[in-house]
């Protein structure tokens, strides 16, 4: 294990931590979540290794002092009030901490709950995601996310027995995510970092590829349609974005089509069948193959398990 590329790490293999030890909270393998408000840890730990997320998402709040890291080849830089959301597969690095750092965190399990946002705004986030996953929240944001925040550590360490205990989490976990998302919106973009992007033809290529991809996604997911609109190799394109962003071209597809099938399943308009014709897939097993490929559910499971989150 110690010669891996990355660290695979999900919501079970963080609650298999003494959680008072490393201040964190968590709900069975669903939900964990850590601060350093009232308890100071060891942040060394956090820079030893490159992290992939498996099977989860997670939102980091820095609330004082400043956070280094990195996802893919880019470097960014957390102050005060950002949020950083991070989805599963993307390889990240914490590369440097002040020493006066307050966070707090909370990574989900995707089967627990992923968020269903307007199919129209999707490719935007993603967008916005790619280029830099930092946010500057607005202070009543930030206070509101703050709110919520401790509202659903106290019910997690509280350890209530009910039955509508995870409903309730997930109620608190939508509302936080909701939050930071509408800040990505409402920003149009992320707020341009230190380290200003350079104008290149490699950055050309990748704006370009996320502007067909907004436009066509539902249509088109072979690589080689979006290379032959730029102008470039299949191999070409793929190893262009793999660098400016840290992810393959294949990946942004796979994200950009399971997001809208996510958000058509989940507002039970339309049949699985019509689904798979909106997103242009050949045959309704075949859509189902790759939904469960992707998501580890058949879109009919997936259907069911949606209307009753």
């Amino acid at each position: 294990m110690q010669n891996a590329p990355y660290l695979n790490l999900g919501t079970r293999d963080l609650s298999a931590f003494d959680l008072q030890d490393v201040n964190m909270a968590a709900l069975d393998n669903s939900i964990v979540i850590s601060d350093n408000f009232d308890k100071e840890i060891q942040m060394d730990s956090y820079t030893r290794a490159t992290i992939k997320l498996s099977s989860t998402m997670a939102l980091y709040f820095c609330m004082a002092g400043e956070v280094k890291f990195r996802q893919g080849a880019r470097e960014f830089t957390m102050r005060k009030g950002d949020a950083t959301f991070t989805r599963s597969g993307v390889l990240s690095q914490v590369t440097g901490m002040s020493s006066d750092v307050k966070y707090f965190m909370l990574i989900t399990d995707e089967k627990f709950y992923f968020p269903t946002f307007n199919g129209k705004d999707v490719p935007d986030v993603q967008r916005v995601l790619a280029s830099n996953p930092v946010c500057q929240l607005s202070e009543s944001s930030v206070e509101e996310c703050v709110m919520l925040y401790k509202l659903l550590k106290k019910r997690l360490q509280a350890g209530d027995d009910i039955s509508l205990q995870k409903d309730i989490v997930r109620g608190y976990l939508q509302a936080i995510i909701f939050v930071v998302y509408s800040g990505y919106l409402s920003a149009n973009g992320v707020r341009e970092s230190e380290q200003v992007r350079t104008a290149s033809r490699q950055q050309e290529i990748f704006d370009n590829f996320m502007k067909l991809m907004k436009e066509n996604y539902t249509q088109e997911r072979k690589i080689a349609w979006y290379a032959d609109k730029l102008c470039v190799t299949p191999r070409y394109l793929s190893r262009i974005i793999r660098e400016t962003s840290g992810h393959f071209a294949s990946e942004y597809i796979d994200i950009f089509v399971i997001s809208e099938a996510k958000h058509l399943l989940h507002s039970r308009k339309y049949t699985v069948l019509q689904v798979s014709e909106m997103l242009n897939f050949s045959s309704q097993s075949l859509f189902g193959r790759y939904f469960k490929n992707l998501t580890g559910y058949s879109p009919s499971d997936y259907q069911q398990l949606a209307s009753h989150a």
